[in-house]
C-alpha cells in the first residue's frame, strides 16, 4: 500500500538558539598538509555537509504532509500531468488538429493512469483491511453488497430524492408562469 510522502523539514522553524552552540562546537577538520586530490577533497566536503545537515535536521520541526496529498499519487503521474497540460496549452494556442489529437491522447493516458493508480491503491487497501473494515465496506461473504453486480457497497448508495410539497421560497414575489411551465 502506498503511503503519503514523508514529512519534510520546515526550515523557517529551525531552533537557532539551541543550534548555535552545537554549530560552534562542530569540528571542521583541516585539509591534509599535502595537496588534496579531487577525491579526498570531495569526501572532506561531503562529510562536513552531512554533519551540518544532520545538525540542522535535528533542530528543525517537520512539516506535516499536505492536506491534499494523495497516497496513490506518484512521480509518474506528475510527469504525465505536466505533459498533458503542456500539450493541451499548445493545442489551444495553435488550434492545429494534429496538436488537438496529441492533446487528446495525452489526456486519455493521464486519466487512465490516475484510474489505474486509484484502483491499485483501493485493491491494496481492501486486501489489508481488518475484518471490521471489511464488514463496514460490505466485503464479507453473505453481505448484500458482496453479491451486488457492480460490487459497490450498498451502504454508500444515496437515498431517493425527496420532492418538496411546498416551495421553500415566497411565491408572492414571482410572476405567474403557470401557463408557460407545466407543474412538476
Amino acid at each position: 500500500m502506498m503511503s503519503l510522502p514523508p514529512p519534510a523539514p520546515k526550515w523557517v522553524r529551525t531552533d537557532g538558539p539551541s543550534l548555535e552552540p552545537q554549530l560552534k562546537g562542530a569540528k571542521v577538520s583541516s585539509l591534509p598538509p599535502e595537496l588534496p586530490t579531487r577525491y579526498t577533497f570531495a569526501n572532506l566536503l561531503d562529510s562536513h555537509l552531512a554533519t551540518l545537515v544532520t545538525l540542522l535536521k535535528t533542530h528543525t520541526l517537520l512539516r506535516p504532509p499536505a492536506i491534499r496529498a494523495k497516497p496513490w499519487w506518484s512521480p509518474l503521474l506528475s510527469t504525465l500531468r505536466k505533459e498533458f497540460h503542456t500539450s493541451s496549452q499548445k493545442a489551444w494556442t495553435s488550434n492545429d488538429p494534429q496538436d488537438k489529437g496529441v492533446a487528446k491522447l495525452f489526456k486519455q493516458g493521464y486519466f487512465k493512469s490516475i484510474k489505474a493508480a486509484k484502483a491499485q491503491h483501493w485493491k491494496t487497501f481492501l486486501a489489508d483491511a481488518t475484518p471490521g473494515r471489511q464488514e463496514l465496506f460490505g466485503l464479507q461473504k453473505g453481505s448484500p453488497s458482496a453479491e451486488s453486480p457492480l460490487g459497490s457497497p450498498t451502504c454508500l448508495t444515496p437515498p431517493p430524492r425527496m420532492r418538496l410539497t411546498k416551495p421553500y421560497y415566497s411565491t408572492s414575489s414571482l410572476p405567474n408562469l403557470s401557463r408557460l411551465c407545466p407543474p412538476f
